[in-house]
C-alpha cells in the first residue's frame, strides 16, 4: 500500500484556521491602523483646509501655507508623521484585507469607505510624486501656481479629478479619524444628517477654491509660463 493512500491523522492535517491565521493579531494592525491614520489625518486636515483658502487670494493662500508647511515638511513630522504614517496605514490596510479575503461586507458604508482608501492609496502616490517630489527634485515652488497649471493645461481632467480627490480624501479622512478614534477607546459617534449637510457644505467650498485657482474668481496670471509648469513641460513632457 501506497503512503498517500493512507488516512492522515489530526496532527497530519492542519485545520484551516491555522493555515490562514496571520502573523499579527487583527487587534494590532487594527490599533496600528487606527493610530497612524490619526497622524496622517492631522496633515490632511490642514492641507485641505489651505486649498479651501484659495479664494481669498493668491498672496494669502501662500502665507497661510508657508506657516503650515514650516510645520508638516519639518523633515522630522514629514517622514514620522506624513509619509512614515500614511504607508504604516496602507501596510495594516492591506495586511488586514488579506486575513479577511472572501469575507463578505454587508454594511454599505464600509464598503464605501474601504473603497475610497484604496482608490486614495493610489492617488496619493500620483500626488505626492507630482508635488512635493518635483519640488523637492528641481527646487520650484509647489503652490498655488501648480494647481493653477494643471487646471489651465488639462481642464477636463483635472477638475473633475481634484474634486474626486478632495472629495475622497475629506470623507474618507473624517469618517476614518472617527472610527480611529474609537478603535483606540475613544467614545465618538459616526455623523447622521448633520454629518451630510457638513460634507456638502465642504463640496461647495471646494468647488469655490477650484474656480479661485482656475482663474474664474480672480486674475491668477499665465498658469502656462510659472515655473512648475516650465519644469513639468521640460522635464516631464
Amino acid at each position: 500500500m501506497h503512503a498517500s493512500s493512507l488516512p492522515r491523522t489530526d496532527a497530519q492535517v492542519a485545520p484551516e484556521g491555522a493555515r490562514s491565521r496571520p502573523w499579527i493579531a487583527d487587534k494590532t494592525l487594527a490599533r496600528a491602523q487606527a493610530a497612524s491614520g490619526l497622524a496622517f489625518a492631522l496633515f490632511l486636515g490642514l492641507h485641505l483646509a489651505n486649498n479651501l483658502l484659495a479664494p481669498l487670494g493668491i498672496a494669502s493662500y501662500a502665507a497661510i501655507q508657508g506657516v503650515l508647511r514650516a510645520y508638516y515638511q519639518f523633515p522630522l513630522v514629514e517622514v514620522v508623521l506624513v509619509v512614515g504614517a500614511a504607508v504604516m496605514h496602507v501596510t495594516c490596510g492591506v495586511l488586514r484585507a488579506r486575513a479577511r479575503r472572501g469575507q463578505a461586507i454587508r454594511d454599505a458604508r464600509v464598503r464605501r469607505h474601504r473603497r475610497l482608501g484604496w482608490a486614495l492609496a493610489v492617488i496619493v502616490v500620483g500626488h505626492f510624486l507630482a508635488t512635493r517630489g518635483i519640488g523637492l527634485l528641481f527646487g520650484v515652488d509647489v503652490g498655488f501656481g501648480a494647481v493653477a497649471f494643471s487646471l489651465a493645461d488639462t481642464p477636463a481632467f483635472f477638475y473633475p479629478y481634484y474634486l474626486f480627490f478632495g472629495g475622497a480624501a475629506a470623507y474618507h479622512g473624517g469618517i476614518g479619524a472617527i472610527r480611529a478614534a474609537r478603535a483606540l477607546g475613544a467614545r465618538a459617534a459616526l455623523p447622521g444628517r448633520r454629518g451630510g449637510v457638513l460634507f456638502a457644505v465642504y463640496l461647495a467650498l471646494l468647488v469655490a477654491a477650484l474656480l479661485a485657482f482656475g482663474g474664474v474668481l480672480f486674475a491668477v496670471g499665465d498658469p502656462l509660463s510659472s515655473d512648475y509648469a516650465r519644469v513639468y513641460t521640460e522635464h516631464l513632457r
